[in-house]
């Protein structure tokens, strides 16, 4: 099985693929992680990254399609895989026509809670933990619950730079539904599904699975 989880930042994308890939048993390809990755290993040119990264701005197509390409070779995602964070453009979805996905799962939440979320989370950068300040703290203030080290606030964290990543996803991002759906149209492959990101994480989880097996193909 192979999925696209769309979404604007903060919506849950990276949370539900994790549950997702549990649930199914397939692993996630995170265009986060590969950033990370890429930018250590320095195949990625790292002055497009930073700046991205302080501007609240995308990456360029042509790299982010390379690297995804050459990560879905990998005998690992043979059998299935969960995208997330890819595609983000029209562009990027036009490469994913070879891919073989079988369902493009949107998650939809409202700016005011996307705002919410994201400027009052919290990172423990070692172990990848979150936590929010409000709505999952830590036991101590802006300490990690296991090792007791400082939390981290990502970079690109704070409401004006979220605002301005969630302008160039109405931009950008969004066009991608209306591609997935009239494809749809023509082609039942991928199926197109729109989730609710508000509410409960299981909750969440349960919702997708349950439209995934009531469209299932196979």
């Amino acid at each position: 099985m192979r999925i696209i989880l769309l979404g604007p930042p903060g919506s849950g994308k990276g949370t539900q693929a994790k549950n997702l890939s549990q649930s199914l048993k397939i692993p996630i390809i995170s265009v986060g992680d590969i950033l990370r990755i890429s930018q250590n290993k320095k195949t990625i040119p790292i002055y497009e990254l930073n700046n991205a990264i302080l501007h609240g701005k995308l990456i360029s197509d042509s790299i982010i399609i390379k690297l995804v390409r050459m990560y879905i070779q990998k005998s690992k995602y043979q059998k299935g895989f969960i995208l997330d964070g890819f595609p983000r453009t029209l562009e990027q979805a036009k490469a994913t026509k070879n891919f073989n996905i079988d369902y493009v799962i949107s998650l939809i939440v409202d700016n005011k809670t996307i705002i919410n979320r994201i400027s009052g989370r919290r990172i423990h950068l070692p172990s990848g933990r979150i936590y929010h300040i409000f709505n999952n703290p830590p036991k101590n203030l802006n300490r990690d619950d296991i090792t007791g080290e400082l939390l981290t606030q990502r970079q690109d964290d704070n409401e004006k730079i979220i605002k301005n990543r969630l302008l160039i996803y109405k931009k950008k991002t969004q066009p991608l539904i209306f591609y997935y759906t009239n494809k749809n149209i023509k082609n039942k492959n991928p199926k197109y599904i729109e989730i609710s990101g508000i509410g409960l994480e299981k909750s969440i989880t349960a919702n997708i699975l349950k439209n995934i097996y009531t469209h299932k193909k196979y």
